[in-house]
């Protein structure tokens, strides 16, 4: 199992080649199908990769970009 911390609420953790979402009791909120690989979250938003190309989902697992591109970096904007 490899586990990455996201978020204060939420972990991703690889089970059998697979990732998903964890809770902090370890309930999964969220089987990440096709992930090849995760970065942590940065306002709810974490940067994925699906198969070769890069997305961006949510804390629910929900593409808020598509994984279309070829590499993609999270950018922490201050406001």
């Amino acid at each position: 199992m490899k586990l990455i911390s996201l978020l204060k609420r939420l972990a991703a953790a690889k089970f059998n080649g697979k990732w998903r979402l964890i809770s902090r009791e370890g309930d999964m909120v969220a089987e990440l199908s096709g992930i090849t690989d995760i970065g942590s979250y940065t306002r709810g938003l974490a940067v994925v990769k699906k198969g070769e190309q890069w997305g961006i989902i949510d804390e629910a697992g929900n593409f808020v970009i598509e994984p279309k591109y070829k590499e993609l970096q999270a950018v922490i904007i201050s406001i």
